[in-house]
């Protein structure tokens, strides 16, 4: 049997929705004519109710936005993808790529189904500096999605030119429509005399029109010539109905008991939605029986809180907001303070855990309500005292993950505030855990690994000589990590020796860095051809996983996983298809998020292929875009690598045309998804390759040039790649083949120019087993080189 509490939040979890019916009438007869309805109104009218209510009617999928906490790009973008449950790229506001991530999923659900996108509060959104990129995400929506709807209300109308609209002003409720509204909110109070002049003091304002009615029917609180005499001040006051309403509220708040009015102002510290957890802790009372008792209950009784039943969650209207700040205030601030530090520090830690499992999904939508909320936490990092300091450095240390993927316009001001507090607080070592955090976001988000190692060798400098054991494991791991992102392999197995030393006996709270040092460790080993000691780091850090994590978990699979691409790396193509075949099991039972399983089918498509199975390479491949076809969003990233996989297949059986197609493919998803550098070239020269066994040289021309554009930041991200090398052969045989002996030599003398450089690197990185192939290749280059100036020598003799 439900609490009784429960049971009278339910009976509040929406005001009674009356009248509109000419709005329905006009929205109805644009439904079929339009895509966009900008909906408009002074505040508090109404408009996002009257929304929402309308989109009942459709039964279609809507996705509510709110933009009333919106203040840059990034937040919009990370804000939908979270809505939308992706992952914002990184950097992509910096250009347009934002909108076309957003396109892509949105145009894929709307293909099957009606689509309804709803921006809600968007006034300051159409105000703002980057308004022309929220204008084009409509535009750009409206013409490539099929069946999608999009409304947008706000307090301004909004302005296009390119394409036609439709556009309403929401009124006041008509008087009919307001006093149903009150007999439905109070049906025991008999109106009389005053029930009409009462509906026209209300101005027909649904918010008004409901304390009204919550007053009026506790317990004869007011009578109806008190309501008229409160709203007669109130008018004499005000200038316009906007201040009209906030007057209104001003005079029922002062009605309220002093400890009502100091749970409303406190709960107004939280600029979002809140949970009844989220309120006990801010207003410091111990359950959520009591919480909902004492706080929200009466709150909603006056209806100045709404509640989202489907995420239950409530949030206070906007002008009350406005009335609350301006109007009442905090009694013990820097203590509201601390108390929402320690609230929305366990919001982003749960949110934090999630992400990384089979949970993400969760962890997103968390994060699109939590939002505002979040982006506050970091900004108070300005008011940080004593009490409050360790919570900043705890988010810092441990929930870095949410703010590399949703909050990376933020981290950067929030970092250099926590650096200044490490200074100010004389906590020097606490200097590393913020080094630690901006190194891992440059190394692993924004892809600058200079940047990163300066940071994780700011954080060593701090830390080395002090006990900060853990820390230190951490920053050595780190550190490896980003010189093998840089291809310094032999550098990053020093550092990863750095980091066993210290975690390889430290006990259980250093296993977590010991495991990743020792498979770290082994794929940097397996880079460098050191197979047998690559070996023995990936087995020692298979043997801990499953010790600490069982049998049967993902990071089990993908050690498996490392095994296997080491076994291939060694030529050992039977033993590489056990484990991935294995590590594929394990991905099944474990149930791995769906983007590592369909990385382990096309593992063990790989390997079938070497091995030259075809048709059981295109059976695990038909399984994965099953997967693929399954999921509500796109996975374009997972599409273009089953692809790519399919081509490798293709093209290895001989079947040129249908490699082709599944290339051409590959590529032109790679570059949707705005996928650069090495692993886009890489495709690309597959797509080049088959052309040319094809012999369509001209388009295989065309495909080459289209790779040598990202010669260079392959060689940025990669410089020990070979791609180079490949793109360039091909290109020496369509040369040949076409008899173009004077772009044939050249292309040979750019292939030896780019090996002599693969050499330095090799030699630098102490690769020696790439060392070997790139000497092997030079020499065969050379003598290609010699020949033809031999032959060509002797013609000119003749």
């Amino acid at each position: 049997m439900p609490r009784p509490e429960t049971v009278e939040l339910h009976n509040l979890s929406e005001w009674i929705f009356v009248g509109r019916k000419l709005d329905f009438r006009k929205f109805d007869q644009a439904w079929c004519k339009h895509k966009l309805f900008g909906i408009f109104g002074i505040r508090s009218i109404g408009k996002s109710r009257c929304v929402r209510e309308y989109l009942k009617s459709k039964q279609c999928h809507v996705t509510h936005v709110e933009l009333r906490y919106i203040n840059c790009l990034e937040s919009l973008h990370s804000n939908i993808c979270a809505l939308l449950g992706i992952e914002p790229k990184p950097n992509s506001a910096e250009s347009d790529q934002w909108i076309k991530q957003i396109l892509s999923v949105i145009a894929h659900t709307s293909k099957n189904e009606e689509f309804v996108v709803f921006f809600d509060n968007a006034e300051d959104v159409i105000e703002s500096l980057f308004k022309d990129k929220f204008l084009l995400l409509l535009a750009k929506l409206v013409e490539e999605c099929h069946k999608i709807k999009i409304f947008v209300t706000s307090t301004t109308r909004i302005q296009f030119s390119q394409f036609r609209f439709f556009t309403h002003e929401l009124p006041p409720l008509v008087p009919s429509e307001a006093k149903e509204l009150l007999q439905k909110i109070a049906p025991d109070v008999d109106l009389g005399e005053y029930g009409d002049v009462t509906i026209k003091l209300s101005e027909g304002f649904p918010p008004i029109i409901l304390m009204i009615g919550a007053y009026l029917k506790e317990n004869g609180l007011l009578s109806l010539a008190d309501i008229v005499e409160l709203l007669g001040k109130c008018r004499l006051k005000a200038l316009s109905n906007e201040f009209l309403v906030g007057a209104v509220y001003k005079n029922f708040i002062l009605r309220l008991s002093g400890e009502f009015q100091s749970h409303l102002t406190e709960l107004n510290y939280i600029p979002g939605s809140f949970n009844v957890k989220e309120a006990g802790g801010l207003l410091g009372i111990e359950t959520e029986a009591m919480t909902k008792q004492t706080a929200i209950i009466p709150i909603r009784r006056k209806h100045m809180l709404n509640y989202d039943q489907e995420n239950r969650r409530f949030d206070i209207q906007g002008i009350l907001r406005e009335v609350l700040k301006v109007n009442f205030a905090i009694r013990d601030l820097p203590e509201l303070r601390k108390k929402y530090c320690k609230v929305f520090t366990d919001v982003m830690k749960k949110i934090s855990e999630q992400m990384g499992t089979d949970e993400y999904t969760r962890a997103f939508s968390e994060f699109a309500l939590e939002q505002p909320n979040l982006q506050k936490l970091l900004g108070d990092v300005e008011y940080t005292r004593a009490d409050t300091y360790h919570f900043y450095i705890e988010i810092v240390s441990s929930y870095t993950p949410v703010i590399e993927t949703f909050m990376s316009r933020e981290s950067e001001t929030f970092y250099d505030a926590c650096l200044r507090l490490t200074e100010m607080y004389g906590r020097t070592r606490d200097k590393a855990v913020v080094h630690i955090a901006v190194g891992s976001i440059a190394t692993n988000t924004k892809g600058d690994f200079v940047s990163g190692a300066n940071n994780y060798q700011s954080a060593l400098d701090v830390l080395v000589g002090t006990e900060k054991y853990l820390q230190l494991a951490t920053v050595y791991q780190k550190m490896g990590w980003n010189l093998h992102r840089q291809g310094l392999n032999a550098e990053a197995v020093q550092y990863y020796k750095k980091s066993l030393n210290i975690s390889v006996y430290g006990g259980p709270e250093y296993e977590s860095v010991a495991m990743q040092s020792f498979s770290s460790m082994g794929i940097s080993l397996t880079f460098l051809g050191n197979f047998e000691r690559a070996e023995r780091y990936h087995r020692a850090c298979l043997n801990r996983r499953k010790a600490r994590l069982g049998e049967c978990h993902p990071t089990v699979g993908a050690t498996i996983n490392n095994l296997a691409l080491l076994m291939d790396q060694k030529g050992d193509t039977s033993k590489a298809l056990e484990y991935h075949l294995k590590a594929l099991e394990i991905k099944r039972k474990s149930k791995a998020p769906v983007l590592s399983l369909i990385s382990s089918l096309s593992n063990v498509a790989n390997a079938n292929n070497a091995l030259g199975r075809y048709d059981d390479a295109h059976a695990l491949l038909d399984e994965a875009m099953e997967l693929i076809k399954e999921q509500k969003i796109p996975m374009k990233d997972a599409e273009a690598l089953i692809y790519n996989t399919r081509g490798k297949v293709f093209a290895k059986a001989g079947d040129l045309n249908e490699a082709q197609e599944a290339f051409a493919i590959t590529v032109k998803l790679s570059k949707e998804i705005s996928m650069k550098g090495f692993l886009l070239m890489k495709r690309i020269v597959s797509l080049a390759q088959v052309l040319e066994r094809q012999g369509d040289y001209a388009e295989c021309l065309k495909t080459i040039k289209d790779a040598m554009k990202l010669k260079d930041e392959s060689i940025k991200n990669l410089p020990h790649n070979t791609i180079i090398v490949d793109c360039l052969e091909c290109l020496a045989k369509v040369h040949r083949e076409t008899d173009d002996r004077l772009n044939y030599v050249q292309t040979l003398y750019d292939i030896e120019n780019e090996c002599l450089r693969l050499e330095n690197v090799c030699r630098q990185q102490n690769n020696l087993l790439k060392l070997d192939k790139v000497s092997d290749t030079l020499w065969n280059i050379q003598q290609n080189i010699q020949s033809f100036n031999s032959g060509a020598g002797a013609r000119l003799s003749n």
